[in-house]
């Protein structure tokens, strides 16, 4: 399900920050992206600079969402954090690998830079502790806490949606966490 998703023909873009939350619903604390991306359809109805994406992974053809913003969060579930949940800037992958599957968001980057032969706008992962993710699993008690604070953290980086705000926030988020 995609907000706001008119495409128009600049060179500027459209929205100041894309919103790329990505995971399967299906899969216990994988739920964790999609239920931010319902918290932030709530959060932001009045708002028009922004495009929020929901989707069960990432694909190529979301390259077209990249070029519609200023800036790009990416949000996800993942097994390794160690913090409830971890904001990192993203670099672009140089050594590119596509599946049938799912891309990394630094592989989308790769692929942006590659096919429109420029630099991707700065962007971000927004990544969430999740603990159990199998077919058919609830969202873990300890996961819906950790959604709780990604999505106050979320509230303040779309409260200021500027590139050196967002960069101070990473070093905040390693010094609380």
């Amino acid at each position: 399900m995609i907000k706001n998703n008119s495409i128009k023909a600049s060179n500027t873009p459209t929205y100041k920050v894309a919103v790329l939350c990505y995971g399967n619903p299906s899969r216990g604390d994988d739920a964790l992206a999609p239920m931010a991306y319902e918290y932030l359809i709530e959060l932001t109805k009045e708002r028009t600079d922004l495009l929020l994406v929901n989707d069960y992974q990432l694909q190529i053809e979301h390259i077209v969402d990249l070029q519609q913003a200023e800036l790009v969060l990416f949000v996800d579930a993942h097994l390794s954090c160690v913090s409830p949940f971890e904001f990192t800037a993203l670099q672009i992958s140089k050594q590119l690998s596509h599946t049938s599957h799912a891309l990394s968001p630094e592989d989308l980057l790769g692929f942006y830079q590659q096919s429109l032969r420029k630099m991707p706008p700065p962007a971000y992962i927004l990544a969430i502790k999740g603990k159990s993710f199998e077919l058919g699993e609830s969202l873990t008690k300890r996961a819906q806490k950790n959604l709780h604070q990604a999505q106050s953290f979320i509230a303040q980086l779309l409260a200021d949606s500027r590139l050196s705000s967002w960069n101070s926030l990473i070093a905040k988020t390693l010094n609380d966490n």
